[in-house]
């Protein structure tokens, strides 16, 4: 359900806008490293996920509201669908089903579980939210932060109309829009504590921080949907799950444009991470190995931009493989198109392809170092996407995106 830009209305989303002054064992092992002269991203991202699951065109700064078209919807034929996630949607013509619940982000997005909030913190969150009319949404937000969550701040989400919400920290420095389908991100981790630096160590004063040392310690802001499952919930119903051999082709697209990617901060975290400072925006998906109740998780992941600064990509950053600190397997594909600032740049990801060369990469080093045993894709459920930013340093971000679907096509 889109809503419509009405007079003065408008240009609201804008001025709140505003620019501001079973581990890796049958993987290959737990060793892997980068390649000898790539950069080491220090993706150990699926401490998210891993750690905590389980506990469309206008210039930059034209207010999005401006334009009324709003996003196509995607309805079409209604096909037979085979076994999929409950609220998945059939659409776009024969044996082709849509597999994301509300794609266009019509519901909001609720504040998930993968964060460092205190139980009281985001039974708080949750509580004003509903009251704000959040209560049936299919997404929610990936937050790693010690000082900029949005449920520090009493006065968001806004809710100017049908279709439009807009969340905001209280200095700006984090803002998440939904207008139409049409979703803004803006994330200044140089605003952050330490100024993006690791979150579990003293600022410049002595102070520690409030969340204390926990094992995820760098920024992250994203949204993800479970792709099995309850919407909500990290356990996996049998009944409904996404696995690889569901479909015999899986497709997700997605149109997303760079407005900004700039340095807000001169701190060198070298030190702490053991590379430089860099930003990452991706889509990804969580494999989850059937029958695991816990670990058994790889990362299949399709960097649109891996930057240190300057609205640059790094080359050769891609592909890379490795394990994350709660030994979770990480891969970064290199078959997707890299962002350029200012323009809108369009996916067709073969979700399939992504996975299965994740997983030949993984064999590959698996052999190399003596084991054979690796596991193979059908043996794991799609568990969940995730689209958005992991952060090391401080970082002045905005990207915009839109025509989401993940489509899945019978065999």
């Amino acid at each position: 359900m889109t809503g419509e830009t009405n007079g003065g209305a408008s240009d609201l989303p804008h001025r709140l806008l505003e620019r501001r002054d079973e581990s890796l064992a049958g993987l290959g092992g737990r060793d892997m490293k980068p390649e000898k002269g790539r950069p080491a991203p220090i993706l150990w991202f699926a401490m998210i996920a891993a750690a905590l699951l389980w506990a469309h065109s206008t210039p930059a700064g034209e207010s999005m509201a401006g334009d009324p078209r709003g996003i196509p919807s995607r309805e079409g034929n209604r096909v037979p669908q085979r076994s999929i996630p409950p609220g998945a949607s059939k659409s776009a013509g024969p044996c082709e089903v849509e597999l994301l619940r509300d794609p266009l982000l019509s519901k909001g997005v609720t504040q998930g579980y993968a964060n460092h909030l205190t139980p009281a913190e985001r039974e708080d969150c949750l509580s004003r939210w509903r009251a704000r009319g959040v209560t049936e949404a299919q997404w929610m937000f990936w937050e790693i932060s010690e000082q900029m969550y949005f449920a520090h701040n009493p006065e968001t989400p806004q809710l100017p109309r049908p279709g439009t919400f807009i969340w905001t920290t209280a200095n700006k420095a984090k803002q998440f829009l939904v207008e139409n389908g049409r979703v803004r991100m803006v994330l200044d981790t140089g605003k952050e504590w330490r100024e993006g630096g690791r979150l579990d160590l003293p600022d410049r004063d002595g102070n520690l921080p409030k969340y204390g040392k926990p094992p995820t310690n760098w920024p992250h802001f994203l949204i993800g949907q479970h792709l099995s499952g309850r919407s909500t919930s990290s356990r996996i119903s049998k009944d409904n799950r996404l696995t690889f051999d569901s479909f015999g082709r899986l497709r997700f697209s997605i149109d997303i444009k760079l407005n900004r990617l700039i340095k807000s901060s001169a701190w060198d975290h070298r030190a702490d991470f053991g590379a430089a400072n860099h930003a990452i925006f991706y889509i990804g998906f969580q494999l989850r190995l059937k029958g695991a109740e816990r670990g058994g998780t790889f990362y299949m992941l399709a960097p649109a931009i891996y930057s240190e600064g300057e609205n640059q990509h790094v080359p050769r950053a891609l592909p890379w493989l490795g394990i994350d600190q709660h030994g979770a397997g990480v891969y970064f594909w290199a078959s997707q198109p890299i962002l350029q600032a200012g323009k809108w740049v369009s996916y067709d990801i073969d979700v399939k392809s992504l996975i299965c060369d994740g997983f030949s990469a993984a064999d590959q080093k698996a052999r190399k170092q003596g084991n054979t045993k690796v596991s193979q894709p059908e043996n794991y459920v799609l568990f969940c996407l995730l689209i958005g930013w992991e952060v090391w340093g401080g970082f002045d971000t905005d990207v915009e995106f839109r025509n989401m679907s993940l489509r899945g096509t019978s065999p």
